[in-house]
Parts: C-alpha cells; structure tokens; sequence
C-alpha cells in the first residue's frame, strides 16, 4: 500500500535526480495554486531583507524568494536517513549567533543548488527502527517530548 501512495518525502531508493524533478512538478503545482507573490510578505519580515540596502535589491530579494523556500523543502523533504548530518550541519552554522548574519545562512538558495549539495554529501546509512526514529537518533516522539 505504501508503494502507491503520494508522498512528497524522497523515497528510500529513490535518486536525487528524479526526487527533484518530482518534487518541482508538485512545488510548481503549489505555486499555481497559491500565486507568485504569496511569500513576499514573509519576505519582507525576515533578517535577510533588513539587511538590504536598495529598493532594487529588495525587490530582487523577493523574486528569488520561491526559490529558496523550494530549495529548503526540498532538503526538508529529503531522505533523512541519507542526510540528516549535511541538515544538520547547516542548521548548526545558521545558530551561531557570533557570526554575521550573511556567514551564519549557508542554506542552499535554488533548488538546483539543494539538489547539488546533496549529491556531493556521502550517505549517513542510518537505519530506520520500528517506532519512526533512527537507529542512530532518536525516535519522533522522544524527539517532540525534548521540544
């Protein structure tokens, strides 16, 4: 059953080529659906955006806004069990609050470029046990019961 079900999580075998070119014709579908603008009001709150100097690069801002919302679902929809420590090593740069702004954020920015830093990264092989978690880390309800 679980074989024909739509998930827009990477499959176990599946390769990141054919991930990605599944994962862009359900985000273009999103995007139908929910309009060209309809993050530039996030956009226009976030830390990056203050950062910004001219109208232009605002607006530039803006625009590649879609593009690195599919490029973070994209990692976020990933296989974790291939992936989790390349994601997690970004999350941990971006928390180093010592550090600019600009060398903190090194989330991949298009697609294209997720879909690049994945391929590069060695697999994690971790194994998935029996009650959703990891072999290698903890189980989702632990990990919800530690937030």
């Amino acid at each position: 059953m679980e074989d024909h079900e739509q998930s827009d999580h990477q499959k176990e075998k599946e390769n990141i080529a054919i991930f990605r070119k599944r994962f862009e014709e359900r985000a273009k579908a999103l995007q139908a659906l929910l309009g060209d603008n309809f993050l530039d009001k996030f956009t226009e709150k976030s830390q990056e955006y203050d950062l910004l100097g001219s109208d232009a690069e605002r607006l530039q801002h803006k625009k590649e806004s879609w593009e690195r919302f599919m490029a973070n679902g994209f990692l976020y929809n990933s296989n974790r069990a291939k992936y989790q420590s390349r994601i997690d090593g970004t999350t941990a740069q971006y928390t180093l609050k010592n550090l600019d702004f600009k060398q903190r954020c090194t989330f991949p920015t298009t697609l294209e470029n997720a879909a690049d830093v994945l391929n590069q990264h060695k697999h994690d092989n971790r194994k998935k046990n029996s009650n959703g978690g990891n072999l290698n880390g903890q189980s989702k309800q632990n990990k919800s019961n530690n937030n």
